[in-house]
């Protein structure tokens, strides 16, 4: 993935910056559930560190944790797959 600064505005600071970076991800499904999905596409602020999701990123998380709520895991970590 070729990194980089764009224009985009954060929901947190209202910073225009905005660079794309690969991250590891906690997501608390319930009170005794947390799933980590590892090499996450992001953007992060470059103020404030505020992390922004794609539509497709995030629908691609969306069928992972769906994956993952019928079991009984307590925490669950995943490599993120486009």
């Amino acid at each position: 993935m070729n990194m980089q600064t764009i224009k985009m505005i954060c929901h947190r600071c209202g910073s225009e910056q905005m660079e794309e970076q690969i991250t590891d991800l906690p997501f608390k499904l319930d009170i005794h559930k947390i799933l980590i999905v590892k090499h996450t596409p992001a953007f992060v602020c470059e103020s404030c560190g505020e992390i922004m999701l794609s539509d497709s990123v995030m629908e691609s998380i969306d069928a992972i944790i769906r994956k993952i709520e019928k079991t009984d895991y307590e925490l669950e970590v995943m490599r993120f797959a486009a």
